[in-house]
């Protein structure tokens, strides 16, 4: 049995002065461009059962702002992981879950879709960017470098 496995970037976000990096808002664009990519999940049947966010402010008003009808944990673990740390918070998933998306952030995110994927395929990690992958698993847990398939790649800048 196959699993899917959605990772994306946070929207756009802004750099108002004395903010702390963690309590960054979106700006206007990443606003605009979070709800097209939860208009893109449901346009694609790509829906995920459960989603794992980032704590960061960026990441959950991202997730808000894509109206997507989902279980949603936040995971301070998420806010900059590496691509190690993403695999420890994939295996904390129910294996219930079917399609499992984790919102974070840059670099830690391009290292894992090219380490899932085994190849370095996913060469430029835009904002709100979500890779779509099929491993082939029965529990999150056994989540693995080099075991997934790439499906998608998808943008705000492609996909308008």
């Amino acid at each position: 049995m196959a699993k899917r496995l959605l990772l994306m970037r946070h929207a756009k976000s802004d750099y108002p002065a004395g903010i702390d990096d963690h309590d960054r808002p979106l700006n206007r664009r990443g606003r605009l461009a979070a709800a097209l990519m939860g208009a893109y999940l449901a346009e694609a049947a790509r829906l995920p059962d459960l989603a794992y966010v980032s704590t960061a402010a960026r990441a959950q008003e991202t997730w808000a702002r894509m109206t997507v009808e989902a279980q949603m944990e936040p995971r301070a673990s998420l806010y900059h992981a590496s691509a190690a740390t993403m695999l420890e918070v994939a295996a904390e998933a129910p294996d219930g879950a079917e399609t499992l998306l984790l919102l974070w952030h840059q670099p830690g995110i391009q290292d894992a879709a090219n380490r899932l994927i085994g190849a370095h395929q996913v060469l430029d990690y835009a904002t709100a960017q979500i890779v779509t992958l099929e491993v082939g698993i029965d529990r999150w847990r056994d989540l693995a470098f080099g075991g997934a398939q790439l499906v998608d790649v998808a943008a705000p800048k492609r996909l308008v």
